[in-house]
């Protein structure tokens, strides 16, 4: 009987425990995304528009989805963007590719991971396209 009288505290502890590491990974998981949100912020303010992006929309356009992670929806907003050539893509700096995915809503690190800029200059060369 002591045994299941000492029990039921120590029972009454692990479940709070519990309960507050529960209640710590929702409000690290809030946090997170506050601070993915201001560092998409961030990305967007740095520095203005790159002076290679197209301000035409009449100049010819490649076929980004033949990238990998370029999707139909991805490639309309590059070409809103300005980037309407693989040469354009293959020339994205670090700033770059930090502007361009803030003002894609993207994750800044998914063209990095998905390596657009690289599958872009691989394109862009079989085109004959010249890379600044």
């Amino acid at each position: 009987m002591l045994r299941a009288v000492t029990r039921a505290p120590v029972q009454r502890q692990t479940q709070a425990l519990f309960e507050d590491a529960d209640l710590v990974g929702l409000e690290l998981n809030r946090l997170q995304g506050e601070l993915h949100s201001a560092q998409r912020i961030i990305a967007g303010l740095k520095g203005a528009r790159p002076a290679f992006l197209s301000t035409n929309p009449n100049d010819p356009v490649d076929n980004f989805q033949v990238i990998r992670g370029v999707g139909e929806l991805e490639q309309l907003m590059l070409h809103n963007l300005g980037v309407r050539s693989f040469a354009q893509l293959a020339m994205l700096n670090h700033d770059d590719v930090a502007y361009v995915a803030s003002r894609m809503e993207l994750d800044p690190g998914r063209i990095d991971t998905e390596m657009w800029v690289e599958q872009a200059r691989t394109l862009a060369q079989l085109k004959g396209q010249a890379l600044g």
